[in-house]
């Protein structure tokens, strides 16, 4: 009897061990294999166990999407990293499930027969190889065939957010661009109005778009930071770098492997820079872009800048046109439109008939974060190559030399320029006819003028009220003179006769002098004092 219980119990474990797989089939694992399935509530774990694939549900919603998040760093919904199916969510939650395909695609379904996403390769898999999806290590959902070759990756289709390991980029030799989407709205992942990428003409710098138009531009890349970004440190801190696209044909920026970095386009159309931090247990902003007025894209228009000031409600952008400059629509200007920008006042010598006036020269400007739409100067070395080279040549505006980029010129409009206030910016040299670089060169001597008159007619006030109030202050003593009587008459009398050189008025109204007995006229009846 006790022999048959312990055949029966030893059947019964198993039964379980070899079932308990089958009842778990993905927890734990970083792989799916062919005809393989994740359903609702099942995930695959990375190796590390620092990325986690799985179904999951924004706030205030019940429609559930496959992403990648954090596994152990702050809360699932907080980063979400990747989504597969942003624009078709599953509405069954008991019938979703990402499934391996028998034609080597990945496919998410609703209900077995709804195919609501798909890796949509068209190539199929060769008789002798097999296919495998895999959760990696750096976050990457990779399709890899048995000889090692990845035919499909999540990272080539990014959604909101860059993590190290990522080559996004622009492809120099298709043209084709890779962007980061934002979602729509904090709870719905489905794609937004803005995007983040690399500008497509090449320029080294990172934009952000609204619906296609820039909203906002980091400035060029000089190896160590973005310029146009005013309290970017030297990214040696995180190892960010670019590309070298002549070998790779590929632009793209990354960053050494750092789990505590992370960067997304927000869904408010915002460039932020996350940095994990042990000690509090988040994720706090270590930079974002635009935040400001004036960090918005040519926010006071053509050849204007914009400068952040104080006003009631914070930050408030000032626009002014450069040097030699005019609004372009003086009515809308003066409306607080500045869209319109501004224009030119007097046009280039060279842009003359006969090349006549004075010759042009250039109006240094600081702190500027650089206008758009640069061209590097390659056969320049130096910044007095820049300045002749850019002065020979009638459609130069402006050049601005830069360390670690080199001679930078612009042949078309001076937009999206802003004055940093709190350091960084660099120095850029606009053209100018040469009677705006007079006239400017002949402001100080004009103030300077203008103050010395100010003062000499100051000066002169002060002296008209001291003579004036010196009179009065005569006037009261002779009227307390004349009331004193013949013992005032007397004493003042004495008085005189003891001082040598002083005025004495006599009763005749007439003065004269002690030491010459000389009679002077009337007027002087009115003045007491030494002579």
């Amino acid at each position: 009897m006790n022999s048959h219980l312990a055949i029966t119990i030893t059947l019964l474990s198993s039964i379980l061990v070899i079932l308990s797989p089958l009842s778990l089939p993905c927890q734990g694992k970083d792989t799916l294999t062919l005809g393989e399935s994740l359903r609702d509530g099942d995930t695959l774990v990375s190796k590390g166990d620092i990325f986690e694939l799985g179904f999951f549900t924004p706030e205030k919603s019940n429609r559930r999407y496959i992403g990648v998040w954090y596994r152990n760093l702050s809360s699932k919904l907080e980063t979400i990293l990747w989504v597969a199916n942003r624009e078709k969510p599953v509405t069954n939650p008991s019938g979703g499930a990402l499934t391996l395909a028998s034609d080597g695609n990945l496919i998410i379904t609703n209900t077995g027969t709804d195919l609501l996403w798909s890796t949509n390769m068209s190539s199929p898999i060769s008789t002798n190889q097999s296919r495998i999806v895999q959760l990696l290590a750096n976050g990457n959902l990779a399709l890899n065939n048995s000889d090692g070759t990845t035919v499909w990756q999540s990272f080539d289709y990014p959604s909101d957010t860059y993590i190290p390991g990522m080559r996004v980029g622009l492809d120099l030799q298709t043209g084709v661009n890779q962007v980061f989407t934002s979602w729509t709205s904090k709870t719905d992942p489905a794609p937004g109005n803005f995007t983040m990428g690399i500008d497509p003409t090449r320029s080294t710098q990172l934009f952000v778009w609204d619906g296609g138009r820039p909203r906002w531009r980091s400035g060029r890349w000089n190896g160590q930071i973005f310029i146009g970004i005013e309290k970017m440190v030297p990214t040696y801190m995180y190892t960010f770098k670019l590309s070298n696209y002549d070998l790779e044909k590929k632009m793209y920026y990354y960053t050494g492997f750092n789990l505590s970095h992370r960067y997304l386009i927000s869904w408010d159309g915002i460039d932020e820079h996350l940095i994990w931090s042990e000690t509090s247990r988040s994720w706090t902003r270590f930079f974002a872009e635009p935040t400001t007025p004036c960090e918005l894209y040519n926010l006071c228009g053509n050849y204007a800048t914009c400068t952040e000031i104080d006003g009631k409600s914070g930050l408030e952008p000032m626009c002014k046109c450069l040097q030699g400059h005019i609004p372009a629509k003086e009515i809308e200007w003066s409306n607080s439109n500045r869209s319109s920008g501004c224009v030119r006042r007097v046009p280039f010598k060279c842009e003359m008939r006969g090349n006549n006036g004075t010759a042009d020269g250039f109006w240094k400007m600081q702190r500027v974060k650089l206008p758009d739409m640069s061209e590097v100067d390659v056969d320049v070395m130096d910044e007095a190559g820049c300045h002749a080279s850019c002065l020979k040549n009638c459609s130069c505006k402006a050049y601005s030399y830069v360390s670690g980029i080199g001679c930078l010129v612009w042949g078309v409009h001076l937009v999206d320029m802003h004055i940093f206030t709190g350091g960084g910016g660099n120095d850029m040299y606009l053209r100018l006819a040469g009677i705006e670089l007079g006239q400017r060169k002949k402001k100080p001597v004009v103030i300077i003028i203008v103050v010395i008159l100010s003062s000499l007619a100051l000066l002169a006030c002060f002296y008209l009220f001291w003579r004036c109030n010196r009179r009065k202050q005569g006037f009261v003593r002779q009227r307390k003179e004349r009331g004193e009587g013949s013992s005032g008459a007397k004493r003042r009398k004495d008085v005189g006769s003891e001082m040598s050189g002083v005025i004495k008025i006599t009763d005749e109204g007439q003065a004269f002098t002690s030491t010459t007995n000389t009679i002077r006229p009337n007027k002087a009846h009115y003045e007491m004092g030494l002579i």
